[in-house]
C-alpha cells in the first residue's frame, strides 16, 4: 500500500536541515567513491541506473546464499549458484530484481560453456556472459586463453522483471589449449595483478594455502568517470569448497588505488571478514559470498584469502553492507537504512535514506558513527559532528539516553541513488541510565507472554507543507522471538495519518512486511524499519501483532485482537524544512490525496499471533517510485432538511476519483464524525473507516472514473475527511 509518496523537496532546498542538530551539508571524502550508474563493459548486455532495494531492509545487512539450483548437462562438471536477489523498481515503478550468480567448475578446466535459460520471458539484462543469438550464452573470448580451472568460479548477474529467478541449463566443453593451475578470476581484458598465470589475459584475484577451502574470483562490473578520473568496480565471489564457515580472513594487496569495499567488513583496514550475519547464516559447502571493490583506474588488486572458520571465531568489524552498520568489539549498537525518498533538483537526482540505530545493550548517550565511501554525501540529519568524520547523538541524549531495545532515527542524503557504508562503533553513557521521557512511543502485540514483537517509534522531523504542519515518525519492529516472515500492524486513532512507508497492505487497515520477507525472514534479535507521516505532531497508536512464518504447515486465524501500549508523550519537535507529496483536507469540504502502491502476492501460513493474520495479497509501498495507485476526493452538500423530530439533518455526497494508473479496489476514508445517522454506498471497516462497497471493489474503479457514496449527519456541517489508504 500505501498510501502516499515520500517527501519531495519542492521548496528549492537541497535537504531538510535539522535546526536542533549540527548537520554537515558538504562532507566530501575524495578517498572514497561510489558509483551512480551501472556501466557495462563491451560485450555485456546491461541496464543503467543501478538497483535500489526499496522493498525491505534487514538490520544486519547479511548476504543470503541459496546454493546450487541445478547441475550441468551430461559429462559437464559445471553447476551454478545465485543469491536471493535485490528487489528494486525501474523508472516506471515496476518491480525488478537483480541476482548475482556464480558458475562453479567441479570438473576439468573449460574455456567454453553453453548456458540456456528455461524461463527467459522476464529477463531484462544479463552481464558476465555473451551471446550471439539471445538463446545460447558463453564465456567471453578471453576464456580461451584463460580457462576456468577446476574448483574455480565464474561470476555473472542478471536482472528480471518481477521477483522470480531464472532457471539455467549448463553444458560445458573442456579446454583445448594449455591449462594453468591456480585460482583465476573472470575475463576482464588484460589487467594482471599479483599472482598471475602464464596467460597474459588472466587475472588472478586470490591465492590460498594448500589447506584453504575458500577461493575467490573477480571480474569487471562497471567503469565510470568522475572529475576526469576513471574508476572501476570489480564484482567478486568467494566460493566455499569445504565445510560451512562463518568467518574468514581476507587481505587486499597492492591496494594503493583501492577506494571502496562493499560486502565485507574490517576493523583495521587490512583484514576483512564476512559480516556478523554469517554467524547465524554460515556459508555452506558449494555456496558463494558476493562482494565488490572499487579502484582508481582499471587495475585489479590481489586478493589474498585464508581458510574460513566457524562462528566460534571472533569476528572483526567495521564497514559492512551499505544498508547496515556493524559494531565493534563489545558494541551492542546496530544500524539499518532503507530508501526514504528520491527527488530532482537542478537536473540532479537526490536520494534520502532513513536509518535507525538500534541499541541491543545497556543504555547509552553517545556513539561514534562514520560514513564511508561518502563522495556523494550531501547532508546528514539526526546526528551531529564536529569534524565531519565522526558523528554522535545530539547533546539531548545526555539527559535522555538510548535505552535497551530502543532505536535512534536519523537520515542521510546522497547525490544519485547509491547508499553509503555506515560504520557504527560502541556506545557509551555519560549519565545514569534512566527511562526515556517524551521522545519514544513503544507498542507490543499483546500484554501476554506469547508476544515476541515490539515496535518503537520516534519523531524524525517536522516540517511545513502548504501551510500545514506534517511530522514523520521513524519506527522499528524488533523481533524477540523465532524467525518470521509476516506480521499484522494496525494504525489506530489514524485521522491524521498521511503516509506509511516500509510496510504493505491490501485493505488499508492491516499492514504486513513486504513479500520479499519470504526470501529474507526477520531473524531473532533483528529489526524491521518503517515510517509514517501525520498531519500535526501527535503520533498514532501502532498495534503490532506477533509474527508468523509462511512455512507453517497450516493456516489459522485468531479473531481476538490484542491492545498495544503507546507512549503518551510526543518527542519534542526538531524543526526541519521539507515537504510531502500528497495532502488531504481535514476540515474543509474538498481535498485530495496521492499515494503509490504495487500489487504483489504473499503466501499465507500458520498464524502464531493473538490477533488477526494479514490477508494473502498486499499492496507494496516504495518511496521514490512513480505513483500508480492514487485517489482524490471532494464532498458536496446534497440536501439539508428538518426532520419530524424538529432537528436539522444534512446529506453529503463523497466523490472519489481514480487519478492513478491502475484500477482501484479500495479507498478507505477516515471520517471524524462517528457514527453517521445513515450512510450508503460504502462499507464500514471499523469505527471512522469507510471503504468503497464490496460490489464496487469487485468491479474496481477504473482509471479516471469516479465513485460516489453518501452519509447523513445531524446539523448542517460536514464531517472532516481524510483518505488514509488506497489499494489497486
Amino acid at each position: 500500500m500505501s498510501i502516499r509518496a515520500q517527501p519531495q523537496d519542492d521548496g528549492g532546498n537541497t535537504y531538510f536541515q535539522d535546526t536542533g542538530f549540527v548537520s554537515d551539508t558538504g562532507i566530501q571524502d575524495t578517498g572514497f567513491i561510489t558509483t551512480t550508474d551501472f556501466v557495462s563493459t563491451t560485450g555485456f548486455i546491461t541496464t543503467t541506473g543501478g538497483i535500489q532495494d526499496s522493498g525491505f531492509i534487514t538490520s544486519t545487512g547479511g548476504i543470503q546464499d541459496t546454493g546450487v539450483f541445478t547441475s550441468g548437462g551430461a559429462g559437464c562438471g559445471c553447476t551454478y549458484t545465485c543469491d536471493n536477489g535485490i528487489i528494486g523498481a525501474d523508472g516506471l515503478g515496476n518491480t525488478i530484481t537483480k541476482f548475482t550468480c556464480m558458475i562453479i567448475n567441479n570438473g576439468g578446466a573449460v574455456d567454453h560453456i553453453d548456458v540456456t535459460i528455461q524461463n527467459a520471458a522476464n529477463l531484462v539484462s544479463l552481464d558476465g556472459l555473451q551471446t550471439s543469438d539471445g538463446v545460447h550464452f558463453d564465456f567471453q573470448p578471453s576464456r580461451v586463453g584463460s580457462p576456468l580451472q577446476t574448483g574455480n568460479a565464474h561470476p555473472f548477474e542478471y536482472i528480471v522483471s518481477g521477483t522470480t529467478p531464472l532457471r539455467f541449463n549448463i553444458d560445458c566443453e573442456p579446454t583445448t589449449g594449455h591449462v594453468t593451475s591456480g585460482h583465476t578470476s573472470g575475463h576482464t581484458s588484460g589487467h594482471t595483478s599479483g599472482h598471475t598465470s602464464s596467460h597474459t589475459s588472466s587475472h588472478t584475484s586470490s591465492h590460498t594455502s594448500s589447506s584453504c577451502a575458500l577461493s575467490n574470483s573477480c571480474q569487471v562490473g562497471s567503469s565510470y568517470q568522475q572529475n576526469g578520473q576513471t574508476y572501476t568496480v570489480y564484482n567478486c565471489m568467494i566460493l566455499n569448497n569445504g565445510p560451512a564457515v562463518s568467518h574468514t580472513s581476507i587481505q587486499l594487496l597492492n591496494n594503493a588505488n583501492l577506494v571502496a569495499v562493499d560486502g565485507l567488513q574490517t576493523s583495521d583496514g587490512i583484514n576483512f571478514d564476512f559480516s556478523p550475519s554469517r554467524d547465524s547464516s554460515p556459508l555452506q559447502t558449494g555456496h558463494g559470498h558476493p562482494w565488490s571493490y572499487t579502484v582508481v583506474g582499471n587495475q585489479q588488486i590481489t586478493v589474498q584469502i585464508c581458510g574460513g572458520s566457524s562462528s566460534g571465531s571472533s569476528s572483526s568489524s567495521s564497514s559492512s553492507s551499505s544498508s547496515s552498520g556493524s559494531s565493534t568489539g563489545g558494541c551492542a549498537l546496530s544500524n539499518s537504512c532503507q530508501v526514504g525518498s528520491s527527488y530532482q533538483q537542478n537536473g540532479q537526482t537526490y536520494t534520502v535514506f532513513n536509518c535507525m540505530i538500534l541499541n541491543n545493550g545497556p543504555a547509552v548517550s553517545h556513539t561514534s558513527v562514520q560514513l564511508l565511501n561518502n563522495a556523494n554525501l550531501v547532508a546528514v540529519d539526526g546526528l551531529q559532528t564536529s569534524d565531519g568524520i565522526n558523528f554522535d547523538f545530539a547533546p539531548s541524549r545526555d539527559a535522555s539516553p538510548l535505552q535497551t531495545g530502543n532505536g535512534h532515527p536519523w537520515s542521510y542524503t546522497v547525490k544519485g541513488n547509491q547508499p553509503i557504508t555506515v560504520q557504527v562503533c560502541g556506545g557509551s553513557s555519560s549519565a545514569p541510565s534512566t527511562s526515556t521521557t517524551g521522545s519514544v512511543t513503544t507498542s507490543t502485540g499483546s500484554s501476554g507472554s506469547s508476544c515476541n514483537l515490539v515496535n518503537q517509534c520516534e519523531l524524525g522531523n517536522t516540517y511545513q507543507k502548504d501551510g500545514e504542519t506534517l511530522s514523520k515518525f521513524f519506527c522499528m519492529i524488533l523481533n524477540n522471538g523465532p524467525t518470521i516472515t509476516h506480521t499484522s500492524v494496525q494504525f489506530l486513532n489514524n485521522l491524521n495519518l498521511v503516509a506509511v512507508d516500509g510496510l504493505a497492505t491490501s485493505d488499508g487497515l492491516n499492514f504486513d512486511f513486504f513479500p520479499s520477507r519470504e526470501n529474507s525472514p526477520l531473524q531473532t534479535g533483528n529489526g524491521h524499519p518503517f515510517t509514517y507521516t501525520v498531519k500535526g505532531t501527535n503520533p498514532v497508536t501502532v498495534q503490532v501483532c506477533n509474527g508468523y512464518s509462511s512455512t507453517g504447515s497450516s493456516s489459522s486465524t485468531s479473531s481476538s485482537s490484542s491492545s498495544s501500549t503507546t507512549g503518551s508523550a510526543t518527542t519534542s519537535g526538531v524543526a526541519t524544512t521539507g515537504s510531502v507529496t500528497g495532502s488531504s483536507g481535514s476540515s474543509s469540504t474538498t481535498g485530495s490525496v496521492t499515494g503509490s502502491s504495487g500489487s504483489s502476492s504473499t503466501t499465507g501460513g500458520q498464524c502464531m499471533c493473538p490477533c488477526q493474520c494479514p490477508s494473502t495479497t498486499a499492496s507494496t509501498t516504495t518511496g521514490g517510485n512513480s505513483s500508480v495507485c492514487d485517489a482524490s476526493y471532494y464532498q458536496t452538500n446534497y440536501n439539508t432538511w428538518t426532520g419530524p423530530d424538529g432537528k436539522t439533518y444534512s446529506q453529503f455526497d463523497i466523490t472519489l476519483k481514480n487519478i492513478g494508473t491502475q484500477p482501484l479496489k479500495s479507498v478507505i476514508v477516515y471520517a471524524a464524525l462517528e457514527p453517521f445517522n445513515n450512510y450508503w454506498g460504502a462499507l464500514k471497516k471499523e469505527a471512522h473507516n469507510y471503504d468503497i462497497s464490496a460490489e464496487k471493489a469487485a468491479q474496481t474503479i477504473a482509471v479516471n472514473d469516479q465513485y460516489q457514496w453518501s452519509y447523513v449527519v445531524e446539523g448542517s456541517a460536514p464531517s472532516a475527511l481524510n483518505i488514509v489508504s488506497v489499494a489497486c
